[in-house]
């Protein structure tokens, strides 16, 4: 299974109808790069990397955490 940075990547690149290519170049990279990062090969993105990635797209990098349970207060 892919990681999910490498289908987060692949989705926004898709929504923003742009090729490995045209992405690349938005980003001043390589095409190989992205390839890279959309199959996986690249297991970590940093944060500025990936707000790059979202803002070439057209999108906004956000960051979270999600808790299944509420968490008390120490």
């Amino acid at each position: 299974a892919k990681s999910q940075i490498a289908q987060t990547v692949y989705y926004a690149r898709k929504h923003a109808h742009l090729t490995q290519g045209e992405l690349a170049e938005k980003l001043g990279t390589k095409q190989s790069a992205i390839a890279r990062i959309e199959s996986g090969q690249v297991l970590t993105a940093t944060m500025p990397v990936l707000s790059k990635i979202a803002r070439a797209c057209g999108g906004v990098f956000e960051f979270g955490i999600r808790f299944k349970k509420a968490v008390k207060a120490a």
